[in-house]
């Protein structure tokens, strides 16, 4: 045998101690022969596989990194230094290295849709949807690349081109549910319900199994007026009994000692930045510490500042994001929690799956999401008596646990002053609406046309980053028009990030809830900016969250019972400007005099309904 067969030899040895996954036996023989010939790229490459399988990143990138500096048009080794730098947790080098692939290696798709996507987790949309778009481009016909590419236009609120690229992904790929979900999802965000529902049954067509797709139609009910209380409880339960009922262990923990010093547990994607962190931390500041013991299990993939100082609120803080839902509920069982309180429900990011497992004796949900779960492990839900009248449990799978308030509400520091209402300075009204699309419907956009026509020279601001898109705004303007609306008085922004929203509030009179599903946190802060809210009472729960706000605020007078009572209330509140001025000036200290802002109140309350549902799980 020659000296060249028999390298060739040993070489084919150690590939197949690699592939067979015998890592750790094959370096010490890759390393020997690297020493006799280290200008040999296929070598450094199969150390670095060698390195990647044994968990070693660093190590595997840079010996792929080495064998691409031998051979620069080695593309096996270049996609190696992108997964090596990926597994290494360093994302700026795994996207250099994808970059790098991509302008070397136009013809390998991967190299482009991969940097998309590592920009994306980097936080970087714009060069995300940019490395995309490239990928596309340079392979229309590839179904990957169209479909990394619409997933990112989304992202990046270009929802009419997110929208035809899930189309043409679907159209490559026929077989694949994530486009038709992709394509309902931007429809869902335009509040165009029929295409949504059509598209997220084409996806479960397909695929019967795909979660996402039933999620998101549970979401869908929410927004749709056509959709009953009864209808929208039924779908829950389908969903849960398919997704969720069946890992409920055979023995759950069970309630005792009624009187002892509660372990509570919260359960979040959203402790972090986002709008439920003005009422999640009233919550965790304002706990009896006697009677309570308070822990956050933190589902958030990238923690802010905002999480920092949720956990400093909390006894004790656990990051459950990188465990499954069997890990995340031992760890729930292990540290005795008595009492899980879910705050997300069907919302992204959410952790059902844990709660289906029933890892606390008492389970119930409260703020991210105003209906039902329809899991059967989740025994109560957090509300108050407007939200949910008398008469109207049968929406929801869990019991009621009211509270005289549904929330409390602590104002972001960062809040501007309250302006004065600019009728005072341009001589007209001006209304609006600072929610997403998926809130306005056609029985909506019809009422607002109507409020316009009785409120001469009056103008409507809908502000959403939705509204980003020229063809998602000449679409809600031809909406507005078919309705009924006089374009000419219709303004559409899409003011982001924030302050610049806030800011923006000082350009409103009079801000308008919509129905069936009420706005939340928007309301929120569109009060403590100074702007009243008028609401129409709809069906509960998701119809009367404004109502249930403004009655807390004291701004009971704000409520309309009906379309007339809404359209006279808009109106009248913008005829006496003067008067307008003296409730806004006010607004700030009638809030802080009400229960919306009472932290300590509210906690006690919420403590209270925790407690009395923990008594009688008891028995």
């Amino acid at each position: 045998m020659t000296d060249a067969a028999a390298i060739a030899q040993r070489w084919d040895a150690l590939a197949a101690l690699v592939r067979e996954g015998r890592g750790a036996e094959a370096l010490p023989g890759i390393d020997a022969e690297l020493a006799a010939m280290p200008g040999f790229a296929p070598g450094h490459y199969l150390r670095g596989v060698a390195s990647l399988g044994l968990r070693r990143g660093s190590e595997a990138a840079l010996s792929a990194e080495r064998a691409c500096a031998l051979q620069p048009d080695f593309a096996d080794a270049r996609w190696l230094a992108v997964l090596a730098w990926e597994s290494a947790g360093d994302l700026p080098k795994a996207i250099a290295a994808a970059r790098e692939g991509f302008a070397r290696h136009p013809a390998r798709v991967d190299f482009g849709t991969m940097g998309a996507l590592l920009s994306e987790r980097a936080g970087d949309l714009g060069a995300a949807y940019e490395s995309a778009k490239a990928a596309r481009d340079r392979h229309p016909d590839h179904p990957n690349a169209a479909f990394v590419h619409a997933m990112l236009a989304q992202k990046v609120w270009r929802l009419d081109e997110a929208a035809k690229g899930f189309a043409r992904a679907a159209e490559l790929d026929p077989a694949s549910a994530d486009a038709p979900f992709g394509l309902g999802n931007c429809a869902l965000e335009e509040g165009d319900y029929a295409t949504a529902r059509s598209a997220y049954a084409r996806a479960l067509a397909i695929k019967p199994d795909y979660e996402p797709a039933w999620i998101n139609r549970l979401y869908l009910s929410n927004y749709d007026p056509d959709v009953s209380p009864d209808a929208r409880r039924a779908l829950h339960e389908a969903w849960a009994a398919k997704f969720a009922d069946r890992f409920a262990p055979a023995d759950p923990p069970r309630a005792r000692e009624p009187a002892k010093r509660l372990r509570i547990g919260y359960v979040s994607a959203d402790f972090r930045a986002h709008s439920v962190a003005p009422f999640v931390r009233t919550l965790l500041r304002h706990h009896d510490r006697a009677s309570f013991e308070v822990h956050g299990f933190s589902n958030v993939e990238t923690p802010d500042a905002e999480t920092a100082r949720l956990a400093a609120l909390a006894d004790a803080w656990h990051p459950i994001y990188a465990l499954d839902d069997d890990t995340a509920a031992a760890l729930i069982r292990s540290t005795g929690i008595d009492v899980l309180i879910d705050l997300s429900a069907h919302t992204s990011g959410n952790r059902l799956g844990v709660f289906a497992r029933k890892p606390a004796p008492l389970q119930a949900s409260w703020l991210g999401y105003c209906t039902t779960t329809g899991i059967k492990a989740i025994d109560g839900f957090l509300t108050d008596a407007t939200i949910v009248p008398e008469g109207h449990e049968a929406a929801f799978t869990e019991t009621i646990w009211r509270m005289k308030h549904a929330y409390a509400f602590e104002p972001q520091e960062t809040l501007p002053d309250v302006a004065p209402p600019p009728i005072l300075a341009k001589g007209y009204a001006t209304f609006g609406h600072f929610g997403r699309l998926q809130r306005v419907n056609d029985d909506v956009l019809r009422l607002w046309a109507r409020l316009l026509a009785r409120v001469p020279g009056a103008r409507l601001i809908l502000n959403t980053l939705s509204l980003n898109d020229a063809a998602v705004r000449a679409r809600v303007i031809a909406r507005f028009e078919n309705l009924g609306g006089d374009i000419s008085r219709l303004d559409l922004a899409a003011t982001a990030p924030q302050p610049k929203t806030w800011a923006a509030y000082g350009q409103v009179d009079v801000a308008l809830d919509p129905f069936p599903f009420n706005a939340g946190a928007t309301t929120f802060e569109a009060l403590w900016l100074g702007v009243p809210v008028v609401t129409k009472l709809a069906a509960p729960p998701l119809g009367r969250m404004g109502a249930s706000i403004l009655e807390t605020a004291g701004l009971a007078d704000w409520i309309a019972a009906d379309d007339d009572a809404y359209l006279s209330r808009a109106a009248d509140a913008v005829r006496d400007p003067a008067a307008l001025a003296e409730l806004r000036a006010g607004m700030r200290d009638r809030l802080r005099a009400s229960a919306l802002v009472d932290g300590k109140g509210f906690v006690r309350e919420f403590e209270a309904a925790v407690r009395r549902a923990w008594i009688a799980a008891c028995g």
